[in-house]
């Protein structure tokens, strides 16, 4: 019978790594990018007032993000470079579900938020807002002063992806979009 303390104990990691590793989200497309005056229709509290303009980035995915945080007990959030230069981050909000953000806890208190957990469907949009105007953020030295940037006068190409992580470990990182900026 000792035989079954291995069994049981692996059994148990198995359980264990399931719930923290959450799947991957390989799929994400860009579906829209609009410039908007303000961040109307995002009833999330985590939503920055009064900054606009916005530039305003709908990506579409077969995962239900929502679902995802919620099993992996996961934070969500978007993740936006200058392609050019991976250093150069820009502060961005999301990603938003029907206006609520899509993380485990920021949102849970909304009635509303329950609903997109079991929703089902072979897409989910989310929204990621990007300022338009605003100051570059580096990775590797969040100390140094970065300059000024307004995407409406300095066109550039962003890469966006969606990433999340819980306090476990476990973590995962969706593929790569692109956009030109200003839209066309």
């Amino acid at each position: 019978m000792f035989w079954l303390a291995p069994i049981g104990a692996a059994c148990c990691f198995l359980i264990y790594v399931s719930g923290i590793v959450p799947p991957g989200m390989n799929d994400l497309a860009m579906t829209e990018v609009r410039v908007v005056a303000n961040a109307d229709g995002v009833r999330s509290r985590d939503m920055p007032r009064g900054a606009g303009p916005y530039l305003r980035i709908t990506v579409s995915s077969s995962r239900n993000l929502v679902a995802m945080a919620r099993n992996s007990q996961l934070n969500t959030y978007p993740m936006v470079v200058d392609c050019t230069d991976r250093d150069l981050t820009f502060d961005s909000s999301g990603p938003y579900r029907r206006g609520l953000h899509t993380a485990l806890y920021t949102d849970r208190e909304n009635p509303d938020f329950a609903g997109l957990r079991i929703e089902t469907g072979s897409r989910f949009d989310y929204q990621i807002f990007l300022p338009m105007r605003g100051r570059l953020r580096s990775d590797a030295d969040v100390n140094r002063t970065m300059p000024a940037y307004d995407l409406a006068q300095d066109p550039r190409t962003l890469c966006v992806r969606i990433g999340g992580g819980n306090m476990m470990g476990g973590f995962f990182r969706s593929n790569e979009v692109r956009l030109a900026v200003p839209p066309q």
